[in-house]
């Protein structure tokens, strides 16, 4: 299967009737709106990278704030 140009594969469980029943109308629904689909997990993909990228930063500033108020009172003592 392709999917946004990409190459790929489904596997289903074919144990499950009703399962396998509402996995086919879900791919269904996903390849007749794939553009759509497609731009919704990219949109929030980047959106969870902003957010990692953002706890990270706010976690090495804060770690540097800590390392210079550490210096700070080091230096003051001495």
């Amino acid at each position: 299967m392709s999917w946004a140009r990409e190459e790929g594969q489904l596997y289903f469980d074919l144990d499950e009737k009703e399962t396998m029943k509402d996995a086919f109308k879900n791919a269904y629904e996903l390849f007749k709106n794939q553009k759509e689909w497609s731009d919704k997990t990219r949109a929030y993909a980047a959106s969870e990278l902003l957010n990692l990228m953002q706890f990270f930063y706010v976690q090495k500033v804060d770690l540097k704030m800590k390392c210079l108020y550490n210096l700070n009172l080091v230096l003051i003592t001495q």
